[in-house]
């Protein structure tokens, strides 16, 4: 990534040059694989959203693609998540600028796979900005070294922030990104991740499928037992118990802040904590997950490399 001038418009851009030759050894990108990356780049050059960052230009120059986007200079949500001066209401703020973003880039039909802390940036202005939707994950499968061609089906982000069901192998969609987000919310709220992830991914998956997380409040009592609800919810491990949408999200997480009535909030997720133990499914799961458990962690997840 370099910071570029726009000398036709006089604004500072941040430039993504799209090496063939690949990363690490890898195999580079196929001439398919780039026409496909720049087609993906110019849909999401179609969203246009205040927290979202922005995609000026896809092209290609002597054969190699490049992306013209946005420049954004602050900081990760990484490397705030740690800073005690940040109050709960600022934190709850920059989530639900988050939801939001991921809202209206579902609604162009734009998923993005890989939610995570470093994917979110603040501002100096405390601005927040989503980076890499759905383009990441492209660069991603077309270095993927297993396979000659993108697969539809690729296990593809971050293990730690990945639902359920994409451990089981299935496609991401925006139900997934839901349950990253809520992964990220319980992180910013807690300063820990809602399971244990300190071992492989194969005990973190099975201790995925098996119990619901602590309440964020356990961790951090500053954090309403309303919110707690509203992330708790967007971490169900069952899709079908998680919110509709990312809209409902950012609602929801207000409403919850806000202190007034939550209907949309319901205590499913504390319903969820005291089911029978999921047993049965982690059985079910633990053989598939144990099959995609190499391929996901040897996922290349794409990093922000600082502009030079």
């Amino acid at each position: 990534m370099f910071r570029a001038e726009d000398s036709a418009l006089g604004r500072s851009v941040a430039l993504k040059v799209l090496h063939r030759q690949g990363a690490k050894g890898q195999p580079g990108l196929t001439r398919a694989g780039a026409a496909r990356i720049l087609r993906e780049a110019r849909v999401a050059a179609t969203l246009h959203h205040p927290n979202a960052v922005s995609v000026f230009d896809a092209d290609e120059a002597g054969g190699v693609p490049y992306l013209v986007m946005e420049l954004v200079q602050g900081r990760t949500l990484r490397e705030v998540m740690s800073d005690a001066r940040v109050t709960v209401e600022r934190r709850v703020g920059w989530l639900i600028d988050v939801a939001r973003a991921l809202a209206a880039a579902h609604a162009k039909g734009i998923v993005h796979q890989d939610i995570k802390p470093e994917n979110v940036m603040i501002r100096d202005d405390d601005v927040v900005k989503v980076l890499d939707f759905g383009i990441a994950r492209l660069i991603v499968e077309e270095e993927d070294p297993t396979s000659g061609q993108a697969s539809s089906t690729s296990i593809y982000g971050t293990p730690a922030y990945m639902a359920p069901e994409r451990m089981r192998g299935e496609k991401g969609d925006t139900l997934a990104d839901q349950f990253a987000w809520g992964v990220l919310a319980y992180e910013l709220l807690t300063g820990r991740h809602p399971w244990d992830a300190t071992g492989d991914i194969v005990h973190l998956a099975r201790d995925m499928v098996t119990r619901a997380p602590e309440a964020p409040s356990r961790h951090d009592s500053e954090v309403p037992s309303a919110v707690d609800a509203v992330v708790l919810r967007a971490l169900s491990l069952r899709t079908a118990d998680r919110f509709g949408s990312m809209g409902d999200v950012a609602a929801a997480l207000i409403t919850a802040w806000s202190g007034g009535a939550h209907a949309a909030v319901t205590n499913e997720a504390e319903r969820a904590s005291r089911r029978p133990s999921r047993r049965r499914a982690a059985r079910l799961v633990a053989a598939r997950v144990a099959g995609v458990a190499l391929a996901a962690s040897l996922a290349v997840c794409p990093d922000n490399t600082p502009l030079r």
